[in-house]
């Protein structure tokens, strides 16, 4: 290696022959710098300086918009869940994640991964998972600083979310052949190593409950031997647990079992239901919910002070459609 140590007019260094672009790069640099600041003590009313100085930002450029994004990304939920708990979310609440390098590792040579997902994957089960990438209906924005998902109905109860990235790997293969022994070396589009975002857990939620022979809104209580359908939200995948009025319901009474929906058939009285996912318990859920105090009050002075008879048939037909059908072992309430 011969090293040029003569003084030359126009360059105060020189450069180390067969060194890389990238040190060429930054030699090129400082010496623009260099005799930037030189023209500018010698000639401080020159024009050089100027047009070296925007010289050197084009120069730059790549390094100082990219500089960031070349580290590996970081992301964390917001909101941040407690040292050693989980996220979790109600009905209607998004997956909030926020960080850096959402998008993924700047490269130079290849640019931004040309592919990015975010993952839901199973505690229980590692190849029960769940993969969305930008386009997906249900990733509301994605950029370098935050990402925001829907949470979908069929999500894993308990699990963790993940970020993965399409980038190009560095892969060696040995070659043998009649005359040819050696190695080929290439660059292959892999997913790069899975980064973690944190781990979750869901409690069920349930909303209503249909009589599946009618199809429409129950009223009353839930009878032995006719058949429901619980819906609600994050029943998870897989068979759960029912309650009705706390006693849980056998294997056998429970006909389906859908992420959103459980059709069951009680061999008991009841009016209370509770579903369980694995993770935990829903809250008790009447069949049906009377109407507060104030409004059946105020609808008995309307239907009253009518004086019509008609409406009052219709209202105390009403009462004795909806009044709650007692059990043997729900008591009186």
């Amino acid at each position: 290696m011969r090293v040029c140590g003569k003084r030359q007019q126009k360059y105060y260094m020189q450069c180390i022959k067969h060194t890389s672009c990238a040190t060429q790069y930054i030699i090129t640099i400082l010496e623009t710098i260099d005799g930037s600041l030189h023209t500018l003590l010698m000639h401080p009313y020159s024009s050089r300086p100027l047009v070296a100085f925007l010289f050197v930002s084009v120069l730059l450029f790549p390094f100082l918009a990219y500089a960031g994004d070349e580290m590996e990304p970081v992301a964390w939920f917001e909101p941040r869940p407690g040292i050693g708990k989980r996220a979790t979310w109600t009905p209607g609440q998004d997956i909030v994640i926020v960080g850096a390098n959402l998008k993924g590792r700047y490269s130079v040579q290849d640019g931004y991964p040309s592919d990015r997902e975010v993952c839901l994957v199973s505690e229980a089960n590692a190849n029960d998972v769940q993969c969305m990438n930008p386009k997906d209906s249900l990733i509301k924005e994605w950029s370098q600083h935050l990402l925001i998902v829907a949470i979908p109905e069929d999500i894993v109860p308990r699990g963790t979310v993940k970020l993965r990235f399409y980038t190009k790997k560095q892969e060696c293969k040995n070659i043998t052949g009649t005359d040819t022994i050696g190695m080929s070396c290439g660059k292959v589009l892999k997913w790069g190593d899975d980064v973690l975002i944190g781990s979750y857990e869901l409690v069920p939620s349930v909303t209503t409950i249909i009589d599946r022979e009618t199809g429409g809104d129950f009223k009353g209580n839930l009878l032995p031997g006719k058949e429901y359908e619980v819906r609600g939200h994050w029943f998870g995948g897989g068979r759960g647990k029912v309650r009705v009025n706390g006693r849980q319901l056998f294997a056998s009474e429970i006909i389906v079992w859908l992420p959103d929906a459980v059709a069951i058939r009680p061999s008991f009285w009841g009016k209370f239901v509770e579903v369980h996912n694995g993770v935990g318990w829903s809250v008790p859920v009447p069949a049906y919910v009377e109407k507060p105090l104030w409004q059946r009050i105020r609808l008995h002075t309307q239907v009253k002070r009518s004086g019509s008879r008609r409406l009052r048939r219709a209202y105390d037909a009403s009462l004795l459609r909806v009044a709650p059908l007692l059990g043997p072992r729900s008591g009186r309430e």
